[in-house]
């Protein structure tokens, strides 16, 4: 049906795109991205009023809101379609459907984002603009700190000083 195809492609959207909370995604308009890059204003900021925030699009991302707006009339918003309860909701319907164990709801593709982001690019600032995060405490949620991997890579100075020498 095409609200489940609405929901998914707008949870799609979100895990390729920055990230973007519920309240900025269902603003989206199709003159906010020019050139591949997504730029807004982000509802949430309170500090700072006019931080605007600028994500390039992946291929996948630019194929999911060029399908949106296809749908659209000129001018108007692309992924709001539903309440944030309906879109959980249907979003769980789905992963029901699919056979996922975990239980989906619209910040598990912001989560989605965040880690994937993080572990392609080990890029904690980057990751920390393009998701319009005002501290780096909050980013780094995202690294999924891991005590085996900081032992596995602390072997990396086991050479700096040559014991022969």
């Amino acid at each position: 049906p095409a609200n489940y195809r609405k929901v998914v492609r707008a949870f799609l959207f979100d895990c390729v795109a920055g990230g973007p909370r519920y309240a900025d995604i269902t603003r989206i308009k199709e003159d906010w991205v020019d050139d591949g890059i997504l730029r807004y204003i982000p509802q949430k900021s309170k500090r700072a009023k006019n931080k605007v925030i600028e994500v390039p699009l992946s291929k996948m991302a630019m194929e999911l809101f060029k399908d949106a707006a296809e749908e659209k009339p000129a001018g108007a918003r692309l992924f709001n379609d539903y309440t944030p309860q309906y879109f959980n909701r249907k979003l769980q319907e789905v992963a029901t459907m699919l056979e996922i164990k975990q239980t989906l709801h619209y910040h598990v593709a912001r989560h989605t984002f965040g880690t994937i982001f993080f572990e392609r690019t080990k890029d904690l600032l980057a990751t920390k603009e393009m998701m319009g995060h005002d501290h780096i405490s909050s980013t780094e949620i995202y690294t999924h700190f891991n005590r085996e991997k900081m032992r596995e890579k602390m072997s990396a100075m086991d050479d700096i000083v040559d014991e022969d020498n």
